[in-house]
C-alpha cells in the first residue's frame, strides 16, 4: 500500500491577540497558503476556520504552548513584523 505524504508551507508571523476576557497572548500564526503567503488579516477574511492556532505561545499562564482559539473571543489582532521566511 503506498504512503502519502502530506506537507504543509509553514510561514509565521508575530501576532498580538486580545481576546474577549481582556487577556493579551503573543505568538505566531501560520500565513502560508497553497498560493503563496498571505497577510495576518487573510486569515480571517479569505479563511473559514472558526478557530486560529497559535504557536510558541508568549503568555503568563501558558508559555511556549500551542494554542487554539476561537475567533468569536478575539478583539484584535497586531501583527509584530514581517512573516518570516523558513527555507
Amino acid at each position: 500500500m503506498p504512503v502519502k505524504v502530506i506537507t504543509r508551507r509553514y510561514a509565521p508571523a508575530a501576532v498580538t491577540i486580545k481576546l474577549a476576557d481582556g487577556s493579551l497572548i503573543k505568538g505566531k500564526v501560520n500565513v502560508a497558503a497553497a498560493d503563496g503567503i498571505h497577510r495576518v488579516s487573510d486569515l480571517f477574511i479569505l479563511k473559514k476556520d472558526q478557530f486560529l492556532v497559535l504557536t510558541e505561545v508568549e503568555s503568563a499562564e501558558i508559555p511556549g504552548k500551542v494554542l487554539i482559539i476561537n475567533k468569536d473571543s478575539i478583539m484584535w489582532v497586531v501583527p509584530e513584523d514581517q512573516v518570516e521566511k523558513n527555507g
